[in-house]
Parts: C-alpha cells; sequence; structure tokens
C-alpha cells in the first residue's frame, strides 16, 4: 500500500473485506446472536488482501510522487 496524497482507500477497503469474512460464514443470518460471530482474524485479512485491488495503479502513484517531488511542499518529509 502506498500513501498518495493522503489516500487512505487502499488501506479501508482491505479491513472492511475482512470484517465480512465472519460473517460470510454464518449460514442464517437472522438468528444469530452477535456473541456467536467469530472475531476478525489473520487469515480473513490474508484473505482480503487477495481480493481487493488498489484503488489507484503504478504508474499513477509514480506521477504523483513526481509531481510531489516537483511541486510539493516537502514539510513533514521525516514523519513519511
Amino acid at each position: 500500500m502506498h500513501r498518495v496524497l493522503g489516500l487512505t482507500l487502499d488501506a479501508v477497503r482491505p479491513s472492511q473485506e475482512a470484517a465480512f469474512g465472519p460473517m460470510r460464514e454464518i449460514d442464517n443470518i437472522q438468528s444469530i446472536r452477535m456473541e456467536d460471530v467469530r472475531p476478525i482474524n489473520h487469515k480473513d485479512f490474508s484473505l482480503a488482501m487477495t481480493q481487493v485491488r488498489a484503488s489507484v495503479a503504478p504508474k499513477e502513484i509514480d506521477a504523483y510522487l513526481e509531481w510531489d517531488r516537483q511541486f510539493g511542499s516537502h514539510v513533514n518529509q521525516q514523519a513519511m
């Protein structure tokens, strides 16, 4: 994942997908109790990473990074 101009979608989407993992295992969703839903685990995140595509193509990332190199403020570069 890349942080480009504050984009967080690539971080959020796998988390959302992983959160649905336990729900997909439930046969009858109408009669399930919350305490019967298993917690999200590493397997859910690993699977989600194979299912979710990046929102920005690598070429676009390169273009953003080049633009930032040329025109960006370069404030807090150490924090990134």
